[in-house]
């Protein structure tokens, strides 16, 4: 009910974007199964919360700057890019999919590669976009000592995005 409540106050794009989320929901217990897929359609969804919901937000409102797309691509594949890493590194904790086709190393190596992307991208833009470099770095961070383990995910892997957010909101103010 709160959530439909939400959805109706933040506007029909926002519940748009929203809509599409929940269609990964609702087909994940269909699309885990291709291997292939997995990534792709879980940082797609996970992206689309953290930066497509508020830039539907932000355009809906009519308010305040206009939308530059360029910063919002810059944003869209950084936090993509962290998101993919996290992934794969939740994949690997889990022994499933491509973590565990290609193996550990292997896994580890593709998810430091997309960190790395993701903060050598942030460097490239504005200071607000430069702020969000604490989010890849402690992904990297998570990468570089990983151990497998439901533990480890929860706390360093997925906290590891949490820590990032924070820093780097503390970061752009």
């Amino acid at each position: 009910c709160g959530a439909l409540a939400a959805g109706a106050l933040a506007g029909v794009r926002v519940v748009a974007v929203a809509a599409c989320v929940a269609a990964f929901g609702f087909a994940h217990r269909r699309l885990k199964r291709f291997m292939w897929a997995k990534p792709a359609y879980l940082t797609s969804a996970w992206t689309a919360v953290a930066v497509g919901m508020p830039a539907a937000a932000s355009s809906a409102s009519g308010g305040g700057e206009a939308l530059d797309l360029a910063r919002l691509a810059a944003v869209t594949l950084i936090i993509g890019a962290t998101l993919q890493a996290n992934v794969v590194l939740s994949n690997l904790r889990d022994a499933e999919g491509l973590a565990a086709h290609f193996g550990a190393r292997r896994a580890r190596t593709v998810a430091a590669l997309f960190a790395a992307f993701a903060l050598a991208l942030s460097q490239l833009g504005p200071p607000e976009v430069r702020a969000l470099a604490a989010l890849p770095l402690a992904m990297a961070c998570a990468v570089a000592a990983f151990r497998p383990g439901e533990r480890y995910g929860a706390l360093v892997v997925d906290g590891a995005l949490l820590a990032g957010a924070l820093v780097g909101e503390i970061a752009a103010r």
